[in-house]
């Protein structure tokens, strides 16, 4: 069947898209021929771990000594 015709008998063009499980309408006596396509499984990255949580504590203020000699 020329797509052409398919497309009339639909009220489709050629921007229309299918999707799994819609239904078309065909000419009378037209035959019809299912296949399945197989489709290979997406392989993704493992996502990284979440940091761990952790506790923001505000700055505290550090005094050092410090010695310091004369230069010879």
């Amino acid at each position: 069947m020329p797509v052409a015709q398919l497309y009339s008998l639909n009220g489709a063009g050629a921007a229309t898209a299918l999707f799994p499980g819609d239904a078309l309408c065909l000419p009378a006596g037209a035959s019809v021929v299912t296949t399945v396509a197989t489709v290979a499984p997406v392989v993704t990255a493992a996502k990284p771990a979440a940091p761990a949580v952790t506790h923001h504590h505000t700055p505290v203020p550090v005094t050092t000594a410090y010695t310091s000699k004369p230069s010879s």
